[in-house]
């Protein structure tokens, strides 16, 4: 190379006489076979090796370029020993056209992952400054050797050694060998090089989105598997990765489908015949209105009315949601009460069925609705009657107790209502009793764990024939007679008065009117003027209804007879009183004496007048009365009657007796009555007027007394007669 050193290796032999003048005087010569005996290359600075040990390698410096010559070597040793080696020549050339370095192997195709070994040679011209060997790029360790040809000369080798990877693909692998040049001018760098044909699988595999960003769902997309391979890949595999699952959706470079909330995650697999690598999950932003949406309660489970609960809204969107509703939906109707994500309310058994309304820029989803199940005691407690409508008296009817409650009713309980008073007559849901016109207000209480409620009072119309009341009487003015016929019965009963058996049809002197005191009670008054003109004795009070009818005979001329008694019983009376007062005090034996002689056997015959009275009792309850005939018709023989027994009526006490869930307690009613008195036991037979038996008298009493508030649980135990012995008139 011009400008660089040569070294030109080289040996000698001399025959064995010669060998002696071999010494430090010995001297080499080079000359051209074309220039003869002048010697040549001196002015390059000749360096030779020991000649006495035959060496005569030669080192030339900064050759340069000039014609190609063939050199011989020659030894003069300035004695005997004068040689020239003529036969034996080396040619030298000076260029500037220097070799480059060789690589071994000159091409290289290789499987990723296999070991590579590349050497990389160049020459050796001059020993003392060898070339340098480079690898670009250095992939691996580096070994340099100095090796000799088999023509003496010298070579440089370095083998680089490495594993192949897909990364030094087609990449240019070059070896630089660097040549010192002693004429001052730039070292000389020659370079050799090539590009490994690496064999891989695809790598870098990846997917590209069309359109890219957000999009909204179901909108096309197109789908690009990209990678890296050697050779170039030759399928594609589409997959879907939505739910942690892998599914096959299609296969190409380029894939088009339709995006959805639940298809959104996709994955593309490259092959080829070395391998194959799948790309990374790619995600793509798909926009939807919320979807899911639910509501969730706390605390959770059952909830006291009128208690604190938190409400949470629920959803999955893109965009997040951005908006929340809250609607209530009880009585099918849906009312807008708050809004936010987040609400805080108080529960009562018409707010407890809820839902919320998500939305964001896309769209708007509405959740299921939440009914929270809040516990409150019973509520709306209703009795329903069964048959409906009105009820025949002694009716067997179901009463149902209805109510809103939870959790369900445990205990029901039925109250019957008599005299303002509440009195426990069942329990259950339902309720079978006999209703009659003292049994037809009813309630009932539900009750369960939370609390209890009661129903309002049940009022059973209950129908009942009509009956004459025992508060039915006559009174009797100076110059008229006015008689009050009190009838009760359901349907409202109808009356008429009849006289000598026909009705009367309201003449001149005689008015009748009709008070309602409701639908069910009914007072007939009828007025007759002037009397003592007219018969009265078969006057009779009708009432009747669709049930029955009843019949009260009124006897107007008793009036007059009890007015002329009782001017006679008064006196009488009187000084009874008074004598026996001073009875008493002046002596207890006179007293004792008086009651063997005289009060003994009356209090006999009053025992047993209330001995008959409670027997004639128990006999009304099937026939009329047949006992002492105390008929105003008749004054005499209740004159007689009454002489007899030297005793008069006083008054008729009526013991009543509550049912047996109630204290007993004793209702008087005390009516006086007098010897012409119109309420025997059996009524003023004489005259046409109609007979009346006791239970009938009765039955008229309890329905008077229902007027009069007297206590409907009471029921007759007996009437009892009570007679008092009459004061021995004066004489």
């Amino acid at each position: 190379m011009t400008g660089s050193c040569v070294t030109v290796p080289c040996s000698f032999d001399v025959e064995d006489k010669y060998e002696q003048y071999l010494n430090n005087q010995c001297t080499a010569i080079w000359r051209s076979t074309t220039t003869g005996d002048v010697a040549q290359l001196t002015d390059r600075n000749p360096q030779t090796g020991d000649l006495t040990k035959k060496n005569c390698t030669t080192t030339f410096s900064n050759m340069q370029t000039g014609p190609t010559k063939d050199y011989y070597f020659r030894i003069d040793c300035n004695n005997p020993l004068l040689w020239s080696y003529s036969s034996t020549y080396v040619k030298i050339e000076v260029t500037d056209n220097f070799p480059s370095p060789t690589l071994t192997p000159s091409t290289l195709k290789i499987k990723e992952g296999e070991s590579v070994s590349l050497t990389c040679s160049a020459p050796a011209p001059c020993l003392p400054h060898p070339p340098t060997l480079i690898w670009t790029p250095k992939l691996g360790d580096i070994q340099e050797t100095l090796q000799e040809n088999q023509d003496k000369t010298k070579f440089k080798t370095s083998v680089m050694n490495f594993t192949a990877s897909h990364l030094y693909n087609k990449q240019n692998i070059s070896c630089t060998a660097g040549y010192k040049k002693q004429d001052g001018s730039s070292d000389a760098a020659l370079t050799t090089s090539l590009i490994p044909d690496v064999l891989y699988s695809p790598k870098n595999v990846t997917v590209s989105v069309s359109p890219s960003g957000s999009v909204v769902e179901n909108s096309n997309v197109t789908l690009t598997c990209n990678s890296d391979a050697n050779p170039a890949e030759q399928n594609y595999t589409w997959y879907r990765a939505d739910g942690g699952q892998e599914t096959v959706i299609g296969t190409g470079k380029i894939f088009k489908m339709k995006v959805k909330t639940d298809t959104k995650m996709f994955f593309c697999k490259a092959v080829n015949e070395i391998g194959k690598q799948p790309s990374n999950i790619t995600h793509i932003d798909v926009l939807y209105s919320p979807k899911n949406v639910t509501v969730s309660v706390s605390p959770s489970g059952s909830i006291l009315e009128n208690s604190n609960v938190t409400l949470t809204c629920n959803s999955d969107a893109n965009p997040a949601e951005q908006n929340y509703s809250w609607y209530r939906a009880d009585g099918g109707q849906e009312t807008v009460f708050g809004t936010g994500k987040i609400l805080n309310i108080t529960v009562s058994m018409n707010r407890k069925s809820f839902f919320c309304k998500a939305e964001n820029d896309v769209g708007e989803q509405h959740s299921s609705i939440t009914h929270i199940d809040v516990l409150y005691s019973p509520k709306n407690v209703t009795v329903s009657v069964s048959p409906s409508g009105s009820v025949v008296e002694n009716s067997n009817v179901t009463l149902t107790c209805s109510s809103d409650a939870n959790p369900a009713e445990q205990n029901y309980t039925w109250y019957e209502v008599k005299a303002a008073q509440e009195i426990v007559t069942g329990t259950g849901n339902t309720l079978n009793t006999t209703v009659s016109t003292d049994r037809d207000i009813f309630f009932c209480k539900a009750q369960n764990d939370v609390g209890e409620e009661r129903s309002n009072l049940s009022h059973i119309d209950v129908l009942f024939p009509a009956r004459i009341l025992f508060s039915s009487k006559c009174m009797k003015t100076s110059n008229q007679v006015s008689c009050f016929c009190d009838t009760a019965g359901n349907p409202s009963p109808t009356t008429h008065w009849n006289l000598h058996g026909k009705p009367i049809t309201q003449p001149s002197q005689m008015v009748i009117t009709h008070d309602s005191l409701n639908n069910s009670y009914l007072r007939s008054i009828i007025t007759i003027v002037e009397p003592q003109d007219r018969d009265l004795s078969t006057l009779q009070c009708f009432s009747y209804n669709s049930l029955g009818s009843a019949s009260k005979g009124f006897c107007v001329r008793c009036l007059d007879n009890s007015k002329e008694n009782e001017s006679q019983i008064l006196t009488p009376v009187l000084i009874g009183s008074t004598v026996t007062f001073l009875l008493i005090i002046c002596a207890l034996l006179v007293v004792v004496w008086f009651q063997k002689t005289h009060y003994k056997p009356k209090s006999v015959a009053a025992t047993s007048g209330q001995h008959e009275a409670k027997e004639q009792t128990k006999a009304d309850n099937s026939q009329p009365s047949t006992g002492t005939d105390l008929s105003c018709n008749n004054p005499e023989k209740m004159s007689k009657s009454s002489a007899d027994k030297s005793e008069d009526v006083v008054y008729a006490r009526l013991k009543w007796r509550e049912n047996t869930k109630v204290k007993e307690e004793d209702i008087y009613v005390n009516l006086e009555l007098s010897d012409g008195s119109c309420l025997n036991e059996k009524k003023c037979e004489n005259g046409g007027e109609h007979s009346v038996s006791k239970k009938e008298e009765i039955e008229s009493m309890r329905a008077e007394d229902k007027i009069k508030n007297i206590r409907k649980e009471s029921e007759v135990v007996y009437a009892q007669v009570k007679f008092q012995t009459k004061t021995p008139e004066s004489q």
